[in-house]
């Protein structure tokens, strides 16, 4: 049996706490504008805000100023904002991402004291901020890591509300919830409800052994939920025909059971995906699982796994919001790693409990800190290895050599390339796409055409040619 922790224990040092915000900085912000943007997530959402801020059309996303609707905005709005901030380049792109990480140590170790107590909170956040899955996520302009962000404040919104005495307090967290459940939902459509779907069937468990748990379906919650979910939706599919359509063809049920967007659908993927994050995405902590194990043994017979479920509402719900989402993630047939991304902080927060359980008071901080430290230092390390890497999936070094090459009136035309919207975003729209194929993308000018055009009245004074 556990020996009990007293409160001096659990309770960390503020210079140790200092000490963990300024490593969780350098993390996220290190090296974060060096690096170019990479074809074609973070180029494409980059490039979505830039034409934001070019049309001033924040209503509806465009991609090569066409109608761009596989997202919903929120994740554009914030880069656009930021972009606007601080400028139109690698670093105002990936800013937000920065921010949305840092945001999101902080709501694991909330989560973590919320749950059990400081230490367990403060462990929590160390493993996280200092895992390799996190950090590169986090240096990824997509939705994923601003996903993660919501759903884990619904979470904690949620267990702030049952570990609320005063009524008012929970009905408060409750609204909480459902406002961050809302903005999830404008992340990244359905996507976002994982994690609220977990504390939904946690909270019926829980309910039906007799526990008095708060009221999730208040009225207002709801309310505000809708509004911040679908108000974005809601506008557009009145204003614009058949985007309802797309959205529930293309984007639902493509992605969910026809697999018409191809990514990883053979039904062995998600092993391969999908676990792999799960066990070594906390890089250099996950030494301690086989020593966990070894020093807790008897505590993985299924007996005692019983016997802590039913005793232990947080080791119950970590259970649960892990295997909720883990199965409809299995099931869809749409499939990419930094899906795991929302459910990543569950392994940081069951493994630094473990730890706080096995070495409680200073002797866990003596095992951490030192090498909390070689895990920050690595992942700066390997941030900067990667940022002055060359790769072919960066679009800036070919965008530099064209602007050295064009004057103000040069048109710059590229022709037969494959999509990329790299170039886009670093040449500020300056691009006219040319085709020699019969199928090309509507914006395409058709080869023929041009050359007819450069033989007898060409409307520029210049031309550069990308191919």
């Amino acid at each position: 049996m556990t020996p009990a922790l007293t409160p001096r224990e659990l309770r960390p040092d503020k210079r140790l706490i200092l000490f963990v915000a300024a490593l969780a900085i350098a993390v996220a912000f290190t090296f974060q504008g060096t690096r170019g943007l990479r074809e074609s997530t973070e180029c494409r959402y980059a490039e979505c805000a830039r034409e934001m801020l070019e049309t001033g059309d924040w209503l509806v996303p465009t991609l090569r100023y066409q109608p761009h609707w596989t997202k919903p905005p929120l994740t554009y709005w914030t880069i656009a904002g930021s972009m606007e901030l601080v400028g139109r380049n690698a670093w105002g792109a990936r800013l937000p991402i920065a921010l949305a990480f840092l945001a999101a140590i902080w709501s694991v170790y909330a989560i973590g004291k919320t749950l059990w107590d400081p230490a367990t909170g403060l462990a929590s956040a160390i493993l996280y901020a200092t895992s390799p899955f996190a950090i590169g996520a986090a240096n990824i302009v997509s939705t994923d890591t601003p996903l993660g962000l919501w759903q884990l404040l619904v979470v904690l919104a949620y267990w702030k509300a049952i570990r609320s005495g005063a009524d008012r307090r929970r009905r408060a967290w409750i609204f909480g919830l459902w406002f961050f459940a809302g903005l999830a939902f404008l992340t990244k459509g359905p996507a976002g409800l994982l994690s609220l779907l977990a504390v939904f069937v946690f909270h019926a468990w829980m309910r039906r052994r007799g526990r008095d748990l708060p009221r999730l379906f208040a009225p207002v919650g709801l309310g505000l939920f809708l509004v911040v979910a679908f108000g974005w939706y809601v506008v557009v599919i009145v204003r614009y025909s058949g985007v309802l359509g797309y959205w529930l063809r293309e984007e639902m049920l493509g992605r969910i059971a026809v697999s018409q967007i191809d990514h990883n659908p053979e039904w062995y993927k998600p092993f391969i995906l999908y676990l792999p994050i799960l066990v070594f995405g906390l890089g250099v902590w996950t030494y301690f699982w086989p020593v966990l194990a070894y020093r807790r043994r008897a505590a993985l017979h299924l007996s005692a796994m019983k016997r802590l479920f039913a005793s232990s509402e947080p080791a119950l719900f970590l259970a649960v919001w892990l295997l909720v989402p883990l199965a409809i993630l299995f099931v869809i047939r749409c499939r990419l790693p930094l899906y795991m991304v929302p459910l990543f902080p569950i392994v940081a927060l069951a493994t630094a409990r473990g730890l706080v359980l096995a070495w409680p008071g200073r002797a866990l901080w003596r095992k951490v800190v030192p090498l909390a430290c070689f895990a920050a230092l690595a992942a700066i390390a390997g941030k900067g290895v990667i940022a002055y890497l060359p790769s072919d999936r960066d679009e800036r070094p070919l965008a530099e050599a064209v602007l050295e090459n064009a004057t103000p009136d040069t048109c710059i035309l590229v022709l037969d390339r494959p999509a990329k919207y790299g170039l886009e975003f670093y040449l500020d729209g300056r691009l006219e796409f040319a085709t020699m194929r019969p199928q090309a993308r509507p914006a395409d000018r058709d080869a023929a055409d041009l050359v007819r055009e450069l033989a007898t009245q060409p409307r520029h004074p210049r031309y550069l040619v990308i191919y």
